[in-house]
């Protein structure tokens, strides 16, 4: 979500939050953005991180979609 600029948006969020409540957070992965994120609003806090700490998101994807009328168009 950071990459796609909701960061404003999750700062709000977190500023809106009572000092006095337990907070979670989680990601899939653990950029550098997340860490600074959790180190600037969490207080005490722990990480848990389950399976490798160098795994990134795959920002290389090709979707291939088979349309039957399509094919049937053009023949």
């Amino acid at each position: 979500m950071l990459d796609m600029g909701f960061e404003p948006q999750i700062r709000k969020i977190i500023e809106q939050i009572r000092p006095d409540r337990q907070v979670l957070m989680w990601s899939a992965t653990w950029p550098k953005e997340v860490c600074r994120l959790a180190e600037e609003f969490l207080k005490d806090y722990l990480h848990i991180n389950i399976g490798a700490s160098s795994l990134h998101a795959n920002h290389n994807i090709l979707q291939v979609f088979y349309n039957p009328s399509f094919v049937k168009f053009i023949l």
